[in-house]
């Protein structure tokens, strides 16, 4: 069975809705532009954050983590040297997953960048490779159509190691979020600035 990610993604949702209310753009675009902002984010966050997450896993609980999988398969607990070069071998295992696991957002950076209304920030070149061994994309990108109700989806289907891509996600998350947050404060500032007192007075900069 294979393992499933799940990401509190309920403040991202609330923001990004008072930030389409707010956006000149179609709300459509909106989700568009803003689900590849969190992809963009995963998809360079990944390398950065899973490492370190994998090197300080092992650091505080290598032996736990060996002698566990140990017991799953079957197989006596190990210690001493023997536990030291497990805990090696395991931990840069878990790390040569890591440009896999990065790989399973390239489907959805392609879907999203290749929708000319989605938003006008790219991504940059986009990498080969996004497919496994069987020629199957690793994820998909579904961006929001002009619909009543649009939803703008991004899946990263690469499961092999759920621990590596969870953090750069809620990482990726919190960023978008606040990037949200950050432009609706400064929208309110210069709005502010503008009709300081009821009248056209500018507001004092600080």
């Amino acid at each position: 069975m294979k393992p499933v990610i799940e990401i509190d993604a309920r403040a991202f949702g609330k923001v990004v809705n008072e930030y389409a209310n707010r956006s000149s753009k179609q709300i459509f675009q909106t989700y568009n532009a803003r689900v590849l902002d969190v992809v963009i984010k995963a998809f360079k966050l990944t390398v950065k954050v899973a490492k370190s997450t994998i090197t300080a896993d092992f650091r505080e609980r290598g032996s736990a983590i060996v002698n566990f999988r140990r017991r799953q398969k079957g197989r006596k607990g190990i210690s001493g040297d023997a536990m030291k070069a497990e805990i090696r071998g395991r931990r840069e295992a878990s790390k040569r997953s890591i440009g896999f696991v990065r790989s399973g957002w390239i489907p959805a950076l392609r879907k999203f960048n290749a929708s000319k209304k989605s938003s006008t920030k790219k991504p940059g070149r986009i990498p080969g490779g996004g497919r496994d061994q069987r020629g199957k994309d690793k994820g998909f990108g579904k961006p929001a159509s002009q619909t009543i109700r649009p939803i703008a989806m991004a899946f990263n289907n690469v499961f092999i190691a759920p621990k590596v891509a969870l953090r750069p996600l809620q990482i990726a998350f919190r960023q978008a979020t606040q990037n949200m947050r950050g432009i609706m404060s400064g929208d309110l500032k210069r709005v502010a600035r503008r009709h300081w007192n009821g009248k056209n007075i500018r507001a004092p900069r600080r």
